[in-house]
C-alpha cells in the first residue's frame, strides 16, 4: 500500500488496504475459504470463492482507475491469481503436494508478472518522474529475473526445514520444487556466463 501512495497518494494508498473488497479483505476471504475447506464446509467455501469474486472485480477496477491499463485484461490476471491460490489449497487439502507446489511456483511466477505490468502501465503515466531508459532492458529483466527467483528461494527454503524438521508429508514435493527452482536460477546464470557457470553454479 505504501507503493501504491508513491504515486497516487495516501487515498489511493488506503483504498488498496482497506477499502471494501480489497486487498486485507481479500486474504480475509482466503483465510475463510481455507477453513471452510479444513471443516469440509460447501456452503463457506461458496460464499469465500463469491467474496473473492467480488475482490477481482473491485481491486481491477482500482487499477485500471489508478494506471489506465484495462480493466479487462486486469480482471482476467487477477482471476487467474485467485485461481491458482485457490488451486494451491484445493490439491494441498486432498495430499496432492506435488500439483500443490506446482501451484504455488505458477502463483509466485505470476504476482512477478503483475508486477511488472502495474509497474509499466505506472511508468506510461508519468515516463519523466519514472522512466530510466527501457523498463524492459535486458539488465532490468535479468534483475527482476533474479529477484523473483532468489525471493521464491528462500521462502522455498524456509518452507522446506520447516517440513523436514517435522516429517511432513509434503516434504518431497516441497523439495522437488526448490530444486526446480535451483534450476531456474541456474539457467539465469547461465544466459550471462554460459552453460559451464550454470552448471558449476548448480551442481
Amino acid at each position: 500500500s505504501e507503493a501504491i501512495g508513491s504515486v497516487y497518494g495516501d487515498d489511493a494508498a488506503k483504498t488498496f488496504l482497506d477499502g471494501k473488497s480489497m486487498w486485507r479483505d481479500h486474504i480475509e476471504f482466503f483465510v475463510a475459504y481455507t477453513t471452510a475447506l479444513a471443516k469440509k464446509d460447501k456452503a463457506g467455501q461458496t460464499k469465500a470463492v463469491n467474496d473473492l469474486k467480488g475482490y477481482i472485480e473491485a481491486f481491477s477496477g482500482f487499477l485500471a482507475d489508478a494506471t489506465g491499463l484495462p480493466q479487462e485484461a486486469l480482471r482476467k490476471g487477477i482471476a487467474e491469481h485467485v485461481d491458482q491460490l485457490k488451486a494451491q489449497l484445493d490439491t494441498y487439502a486432498a495430499g496432492d503436494y506435488d500439483a500443490a507446489y506446482d501451484n504455488e511456483r505458477m502463483a509466485y511466477d505470476h504476482m512477478a508478472m503483475t508486477g511488472d505490468t502495474l509497474a509499466g502501465g505506472i511508468v506510461e503515466q508519468s515516463p519523466d518522474k519514472y522512466a530510466s531508459g527501457n523498463v524492459a532492458q535486458s539488465a532490468s529483466d535479468l534483475r527482476a529475473t533474479l529477484g523473483k527467483l532468489m525471493g521464491e528461494h528462500a521462502l522455498l527454503a524456509q518452507f522446506a526445514t520447516q517440513k523436514g524438521l517435522k516429517a511432513e508429508p509434503d516434504f518431497p514435493a516441497i523439495g522437488a520444487a526448490l530444486d526446480a527452482n535451483s534450476v531456474e536460477l541456474s539457467e539465469a546464470i547461465g544466459s550471462v556466463y554460459g552453460d559451464d557457470a550454470a552448471k558449476t553454479f548448480l551442481d
